[in-house]
């Protein structure tokens, strides 16, 4: 699936119209058209109000990866669910399970790889900055996600159920 059949597979999800979401990204409605026809592709700083806009991370929208239901409340260190008006307050950052961090800290690699790789200084300078995106995105994730392993490894050891089970 494509970066655009991602981004009108969510709005329509959400039931949402394209000007709706040109409104809510500061993008005009024909620039909605053109990435889901993917006739353009959104620069980083897009895909990343885009994402924001579908209450998604931008890991899906570029890549397809990194779809989250849960999250973590860096305030309280807990999971809670996905309230929009959470997010917006920038307390809250997706809980992936462990393959999803697998499989996106696999990505980047893909992607670092990529971009060292690639010859033409153009689309290295785009791998770069997605590279650079992504990168930001994942390394909160991880260290919320290590959190709280260790507080459920502490609750087994409270309820003495030993952690190798």
């Amino acid at each position: 699936m494509s970066i655009g059949e991602r981004i009108r597979q969510k709005r329509k999800e959400l039931k949402m119209t394209q000007a709706e979401l040109a409104a809510k990204a500061g993008v005009s409605r024909q620039s909605v058209v053109k990435y889901e026809r993917d006739e353009r592709t959104p620069p980083v700083d897009i895909a990343n109000r885009i994402a924001d806009a579908l209450d998604e991370s931008v890991s899906y929208i570029s890549s397809g990866k990194g779809h989250y239901k849960h999250y973590y409340d860096m305030e309280t260190g807990r999971p809670t669910a996905n309230p929009p008006d959470f997010m917006r307050e920038g307390r809250a950052v997706p809980l992936p399970t462990a393959k999803n961090i697998r499989d996106n800290l696999e990505y980047l690699q893909q992607l670092k790889a990529l971009a060292e790789s690639e010859t033409d200084a153009a689309k290295r300078s785009d791998l770069k900055k997605e590279y650079s995106a992504l990168r930001l995105e994942i390394v909160p994730i991880v260290h919320a996600f290590f959190n709280s392993a260790m507080e459920l490894i502490g609750k087994l050891a409270e309820l003495g159920i030993p952690d190798d089970f």
